[in-house]
């Protein structure tokens, strides 16, 4: 046989559906089921039913796209697929291939990514917070009194 690689795809790559065809494979159901156990999160039916802004969510998407990935993974060496000579992931990818280098291990992994993706979705409301204040200053500058958004004016 030839050199092959796997690479495993990152974050973007998630759709409802994503995993049809492959519902069939006990090992597929049982990494699922494991990864559910784990997170207290319930990823077959977000891929099942999940509406597009749940699977979009970071927190989400990270531990969906690791489990998808050792799941594929897993059904091909069910299959007695060869081992590939190289294992690659696009940015969050890399996790899923940590994991079967053995770096990390399935639980680890899925503890990371799920860090991961609540981190970076507080980033991004502090950036999205701090550009909301810095154009509140412009505008009051320009207008020269106080100016309040609506956050301020709706406390939720």
């Amino acid at each position: 046989m030839s050199k092959f690689a796997f690479v495993f795809p990152g974050q973007g790559s998630q759709s409802r559906g994503m995993m049809n065809g492959y519902g069939d494979f006990p090992v597929v159901r049982d990494t699922f089921v494991e990864a559910g156990d784990i997170l207290k999160q319930d990823l077959w039916q977000l891929i099942v039913e999940g509406n597009d802004a749940e699977l979009n969510s970071t927190v989400n998407t990270q531990p969906l796209m690791l489990t998808a990935g050792v799941a594929v993974y897993r059904a091909w060496q069910s299959l007695n697929g060869p081992a590939p000579q190289m294992l690659a992931g696009h940015s969050l990818g890399e996790y899923t291939a940590l994991v079967f280098a053995g770096v990390l291990d399935f639980e680890a992994g899925l503890r990371v990514v799920q860090q991961r993706g609540e981190q970076e979705l507080f980033v991004v409301r502090q950036f999205v917070r701090r550009q909301i204040e810095d154009l509140q200053a412009v505008v009051e500058r320009m207008v020269g009194s106080r100016v309040r958004h609506a956050d301020e004016r709706n406390p939720a």
